[in-house]
């Protein structure tokens, strides 16, 4: 089992090694095979969750069956307020669940400048290749170890 670690708490000349990189950039041929074996840097656009399916999914909750269960309890036992207490909580529950999920499904989309929705740049990138920097480099052609200027 290999031990996790945190890039930001290495030095760069182990995140160098660790991706077989250098100050000095990838060869061309070297980012071309590793952009094959890694596929585009983007992020997946396809679907998200279907409003349904969470609300189906905050259903199942398992608080709410304990409340069903308590509801059915004080129904069957003639407590009528005591049951639309409950079901009054059971509501909110999965109202107030449904829309933190649905909030947090939002707020992980891709956005920002470099969003695929957005198809714009805040500036020029800059990429060294074999010691050169090159610019107007596209995030999407970046791959591991690729050094940015």
């Amino acid at each position: 089992m290999t031990k996790e670690f945190s890039w930001h708490d290495i030095e760069i000349s182990e995140a160098f090694d660790r991706l077989g990189s250098s100050p000095d950039g990838l060869s061309e041929t070297e980012a071309t095979a590793r952009l094959r074996e890694h596929g585009p840097n983007e992020l997946d656009q396809t679907g998200g969750i279907n409003a349904w399916h969470m609300l189906l999914e905050q259903l199942r909750n398992p608080l709410n069956f304990v409340l069903v269960a308590a509801a059915l309890i004080s129904f069957f036992a003639g407590k009528t307020l005591d049951t639309v207490v409950i079901a009054i909580i059971i509501i909110f529950n999965t109202a107030m669940g449904f829309v933190q999920e649905f909030r947090a499904e939002k707020a992980c989309r891709p956005s920002g400048p470099w969003s695929p929705r957005k198809r714009r740049f805040s500036g020029p990138v800059k990429v060294r290749r074999e010691r050169a920097r090159r610019s107007g480099s596209r995030p999407s052609t970046w791959c591991p170890g690729t050094c940015c200027c």
